[in-house]
């Protein structure tokens, strides 16, 4: 296939416009579950659960406020883009 046919695919495309960390965490996300909504709803908790082991409690309350934020607005992006999630996770 033609490498410009190949970028302009649509699921490349979305996979190119998502957010780096996202990226990074479906590529490192590992899952036995067969039906996309539950491997969607296991990588939601992924997720959270990669950012929430980051807000430890010795840490400032500006530093945890920060991750709080960065994992609340990765779960927003998430449940927004739902559909290119399930479609990458898929692969």
């Amino acid at each position: 296939m033609h490498l410009l046919k190949l970028i302009s695919h649509p699921f490349i495309i979305k996979f190119i416009d998502m957010k780096p960390e996202i990226k990074e965490l479906i590529k490192s996300f590992k899952s036995n579950k067969k039906n996309r909504r539950e491997r969607y709803n296991e990588f939601l908790y992924y997720c959270f659960s990669a950012y929430d082991d980051k807000v430890k409690p010795k840490l400032p309350d500006k530093v945890k406020n920060k991750y709080i934020i960065m994992r609340d607005n990765m779960i927003k992006y998430l449940i927004a883009h739902e559909q290119e999630v399930i479609d990458q996770l898929s692969r």
